[in-house]
């Protein structure tokens, strides 16, 4: 066994310790959300996204057709204090398997259980043509998050495009305070 897989196995269990005992002493907000859709042809009869406060938010989608696919990329920065832009993770993925299939990325996973449970959006596509999906109070928790995140400020990005035909594009962009 070398040096560094002794040490790995030693420190890996103090630091989880540290980890999973530590006290949440931040606040997650979103301070903007913010969204663009483009397209040639008409995908939606209705997209509309509020923020009740810092903490939710709700959204409601129209389709004017069945949308069977919807390839996605997400991605989540930390920003400095002079806007550099840390990457957290970037994935792309198809949202039709994360409605069924759940996401092992633990921020998408988090978001997507969320969703799902305050939503009637269904566990598999299409998307249907006229029926009203809403997600209703979507909640920042705290508790649901890793116990320790930096202080600062942070923006998810997330660009779908139903059946390829169009794109949506939405930023989020918020703070951790403690």
């Amino acid at each position: 066994m070398t040096s560094n897989s002794l040490l790995w196995k030693i420190l890996f269990p103090i630091l989880l310790a540290c980890i999973t005992d530590a006290k949440r002493d931040f606040s997650i907000e979103v301070q903007n959300i913010s969204y663009n859709i483009s397209s040639d042809i008409t995908f939606l009869k209705i997209f509309n996204i509020s923020m009740e406060n810092s903490k939710v938010a709700s959204l409601d989608l129209l389709f004017d057709r069945n949308i069977y696919k919807v390839p996605a990329e997400a991605s989540l920065f930390l920003l400095t204090k002079s806007n550099r832009r840390i990457q957290i993770f970037q994935l792309k993925s198809e949202v039709c398997d994360l409605l069924w299939q759940g996401a092992k990325n633990v921020f998408i996973s988090i978001m997507m259980k969320q969703v799902m449970e305050k939503s009637n959006l269904p566990h598999k596509c299409p998307l249907l043509k006229n029926v009203l999906y809403s997600v209703k109070n979507y909640t920042l928790n705290d508790d649901s998050y890793p116990a320790v995140l930096p202080e600062g400020r942070w923006q998810f990005n997330l660009q779908g495009s139903p059946d390829n035909i169009g794109v949506i594009h939405l930023t989020l962009r918020g703070r951790i305070r403690k």
